[in-house]
C-alpha cells in the first residue's frame, strides 16, 4: 500500500509541476504580446490553454484518487490539500493570460498606441511572484513562499499607477486612444488579479509545509 501511495504522489507532483510551468509559460507570452504587439504570442496562449484545462482535470482526479484510497495523514495530507487548492489558482491564473492575450490581439487595431514601462514592470514581477512560488512548492520553501505574498503590495501599487496614467491621459484629451487605454487598463486589472491568486498559491504552500492558514491573518 505504501509503495503504490508514494508513487501515486510522484505523479501527483510531477502533474502540478508540468501544469505550473505551462501556466507559467502562458502568462509570460500573454504579458509579452501585449508588451511587444505580438499576436504570434498571443495566438499560442489561446491554442494552449485547452492542455491546461486537462491537466486541471487530471489533478483533481488524482488527488481526489489518493484521499479516497490512502487517507494521507500530517504533511502528505496537507500536500493533497495544497495541491488542490493550488490546481485552481493555476487554472484560473491560465484564464487569466488568455483573457490578457485578446486584449493583446486588440492592441493591434492602434499600432500606434505604446505600452508604458509601468506595464512591463508590473507584469515582470507578477512572473517573478509566479516563477518563485513554482519554486518555492518544488523546494519546500517557506521563506521563499513568504517573499512571494510579501511582493504582492508592489503589483498593487504599479497596478493604481496604471489607473492614473490611464485616467491622465483621457482627461488631458487622447481621446483618440480611448479604446487602447481602455483595453490597458483591462490588462493591467487582469495581472493585479493573477498576483491576487499566486498570492494564494503562497499562502497554500505556507499551509503544506507548516500547517499554519495565514489567508486574512494580516501575517505576511
Amino acid at each position: 500500500m505504501a509503495e503504490h501511495f508514494h508513487r501515486e504522489l510522484s505523479i501527483l507532483k510531477q502533474q502540478i509541476h508540468r501544469m505550473g510551468g505551462l501556466v507559467e509559460e502562458n502568462l509570460k507570452r500573454a504579458t509579452t504580446s501585449v508588451i511587444e504587439h505580438n499576436p504570434t504570442l498571443a495566438q499560442a496562449v489561446l491554442e494552449s490553454d485547452e492542455e491546461i484545462n486537462r491537466l486541471e482535470v487530471e489533478v483533481e482526479e488524482a488527488c481526489l484518487k489518493i484521499l479516497a484510497l490512502y487517507q494521507p495523514v500530517a504533511v502528505d495530507l496537507r500536500y493533497v490539500i495544497a495541491v488542490l487548492k493550488m490546481n485552481n489558482e493555476l487554472e484560473r491564473i491560465g484564464d487569466y493570460a488568455v483573457n490578457i492575450s485578446k486584449r493583446a490581439l486588440s492592441f493591434n487595431e492602434d499600432p500606434e498606441f505604446v505600452i508604458p514601462s509601468l506595464f512591463a514592470d508590473m507584469a515582470n514581477s507578477t512572473r517573478a511572484m509566479l516563477s518563485n512560488s513554482l519554486d518555492a512548492l518544488i523546494n519546500f520553501s517557506e521563506a521563499s513562499a513568504r517573499e512571494v505574498v510579501a511582493a504582492d503590495d508592489a503589483v498593487d501599487e504599479l497596478n493604481g499607477k496604471i489607473y492614473d496614467y490611464v485616467r491622465f491621459e483621457l482627461e488631458g484629451g487622447n481621446t483618440g486612444q480611448a479604446s487602447s487605454l481602455i483595453h490597458l487598463l483591462t490588462v493591467s486589472r487582469m495581472v493585479e488579479r493573477t498576483a491576487d491568486r499566486v498570492t494564494n498559491i503562497a499562502e497554500d504552500i505556507i499551509y503544506m509545509i507548516e500547517g499554519t492558514i495565514i489567508r486574512h491573518s494580516g501575517d505576511d
